[in-house]
């Protein structure tokens, strides 16, 4: 248990679509993330994390909840949700973080905009610029920012919810000055590095600039066009990196208000993505459907000083992260689906689970299990292999993949190891009916 003479502060940052491998502290080797990077070198970074879903809505609910997207019942994402997914999430009664917390004396925050049940628990959640905004954010400064958004987007008009990166930051920043004298839980989701990519020009041209010293742009200007030409591979993909770079900027600038305000070593800091993201590998242009690594390995980052500064093997999901932030904190916890991590980061165990388990509804219906040596996906039917999307098929109807000698997942061996993909697929079913 932590000891203090408040409970820790809990600052609670979701990068929507970041990919753990575009990380230096995962090991890109363009520099554009020194902010995160920071973070992991002082704190706790887990090299294994994972993500139980590929679309934001089933993923923040696991993560929130403790519990995988077939316990909870959210298995999709916004308009495509079924009713019988928010009747099961209804019924089953399920209290988030947010909830618990508030239970326990924290006042709760959050600025995103998602809405509907990812509101539950909080005593202030922002929806941005959706909806009258009681944080007071001058409206000199909002009537600025609308401006710089209509000249980088072309397309831009007022009416288009705001979630770029210096306001979501802005707004954080308002929030904790507003409640230093508390103990808090601050949940701040970006959403730059989620399309269209649209990061300021001086990010765009820091990463031209790393890229070329590194080699890395002219890499890209090798790839298979495929549907699109490599200029416009080339520069979508410098767009991506870019917006990481720009959000690191600003999470700069929100752990800089914890030094401020004198409070950083009052509050523990989590930070991961909701899923990751295909920049054109298998076939998928720009979004994060499937279940390969690009899009289920995801970052996690914890970092408060009473914890070690480490790298931390072995697998972890986000139905982990609520067990473990109620162990760090020194509350009692069950009826989740995860485990606590303390004992993989104090080097107790070597391992909280075997394999991890991923499962997607939203543009493709399938499930998989990675273990440390091999990926198994299949189609829960000829129909769910059909990627919505793409109007095609992504890999197969069931696949299998080596990590070892095939770590990019390219190379499907599911004719030539029949029995071990078997095996693995009994396993999954095994592990879905429990």
């Amino acid at each position: 248990m932590v000891k203090t003479e408040k409970s820790p502060n809990i600052l609670f940052i979701v990068i929507d679509a970041l990919r753990a491998r575009n990380l230096g502290c995962y090991g890109y080797p363009i520099s554009i993330s020194p902010n995160i990077d920071n973070l992991a070198e002082g704190g706790v970074l887990f090299e294994d994390g994972y993500s139980c879903s590929n679309v934001t809505d089933a993923s923040l609910t696991t993560i929130f909840s403790g519990k995988y997207p077939m316990s909870h019942g959210i298995l999709s994402h916004g308009k495509r949700l079924g009713k019988e997914e928010i009747r099961k999430l209804n019924e089953l009664g399920i209290r988030f973080l947010p909830e618990i917390l508030k239970a326990k004396g924290y006042t709760t925050l959050a600025v995103d905009f998602l809405g509907k049940w990812h509101k539950r628990g909080y005593d202030y959640y922002s929806e941005m610029l959706r909806e009258a905004n009681p944080v007071s954010f001058p409206l000199k400064k909002i009537e600025t920012f609308l401006s710089t958004m209509s000249r980088r987007y072309a397309n831009f008009k007022k009416s288009t919810i705001i979630d770029d990166a210096q306001l979501v930051t802005a707004q954080a920043k308002l929030l904790i000055e507003k409640n230093l004298d508390k103990s808090f839980f601050l949940f701040v989701h970006y959403w730059d590095t989620h399309g269209p990519y649209a990061p300021p020009v001086r990010f765009y041209q820091k990463v031209v600039s790393e890229g070329m010293e590194n080699g890395i742009l002219t890499l890209l200007s090798r790839l298979s066009k495929g549907r699109y030409s490599r200029r416009m591979l080339k520069q979508e993909i410098t767009r991506y990196l870019a917006s990481i770079a720009y959000i690191d900027h600003e999470i700069g600038m929100l752990v800089d208000a914890l030094e401020n305000y004198g409070i950083q070593h009052q509050t523990f800091i989590v930070l991961t993505s909701d899923h990751g993201e295909s920049l054109t590998e298998h076939g998928i242009y720009f979004s994060h459907h499937g279940l390969y690594d690009v899009t289920i390995h995801v970052p996690l980052i914890f970092n408060h000083p009473t914890l070690p500064k480490k790298r931390v093997k072995g697998f972890i999901q986000h139905s982990d992260l609520v067990p473990t932030i109620l162990d760090f904190l020194g509350m009692g916890y069950d009826d989740f689906d995860g485990k606590s991590a303390m004992p993989l980061i104090y080097g107790k165990t070597s391992q909280l689970h075997s394999a991890v388990y991923a499962e997607e509804a939203h543009y493709e219906r399938k499930r998989a299990i990675r273990t440390r040596d091999y990926k198994y996906i299949y189609a829960l039917s000829k129909k769910g292999a059909i990627c919505r999307a793409c109007r095609r098929i992504h890999g197969g109807i069931e696949e299998l993949y080596d990590l070892n000698k095939d770590p990019e997942e390219v190379h499907n061996i599911i004719e030539e190891e029949v029995e071990l993909a078997s095996r693995l697929k009994e396993s999954l079913s095994n592990f879905t009916r429990t």
